[in-house]
């Protein structure tokens, strides 16, 4: 009987020893995979991210600039993230969206109540201080 324990004992360590082995090549070869896919990035992407985020701002008579403090606000130049994923809008569909002729990405009726102009929105009513809120729809 004793040697029947031993010959199963001896089998248990074999088949751990098994496992131990079968789990140390799987996360070998995940971590060559992990640094490969690291290694690989596309130059486009990292071209990408090098990329300038912000420009000077485009002046547009009739429309008070954006103000950030004393100076000029920069004009976002909102760079596609999209990459290679698939969409059912055109590339940079943003940048005609809504009534923003200096493209900074603010809506030009704000940016003309934050300027100290009168509100030219139709559902706007009038505030506690006597002046026409501004009303614009943000989707």
């Amino acid at each position: 009987m004793g040697k029947g324990l031993s010959t199963m004992k001896s089998a248990i360590k074999l088949r751990q020893s098994a496992i131990l082995i079968a789990l140390l090549f799987l996360i070998a070869d995940c971590s060559i995979v992990a640094s490969s896919a690291i290694e690989a990035q596309p130059q486009e992407v990292v071209a990408e991210e090098e990329k300038t985020l912000f420009g000077e701002p485009i002046l547009i008579e009739g429309l008070p600039p954006l103000m950030c403090g004393e100076a000029l606000c920069d004009r976002p130049l909102r760079v596609d993230m999209r990459t290679d994923q698939l969409a059912s809008e055109k590339e940079e569909w943003w940048l005609g969206y809504g009534p923003d002729l200096d493209w900074n990405g603010m809506d030009d009726r704000l940016q003309r109540i934050l300027a100290g102009y009168d509100s030219i929105s139709p559902t706007a009513i009038i505030g506690e201080d006597g002046r026409k809120t501004v009303a614009i729809v943000v989707d």
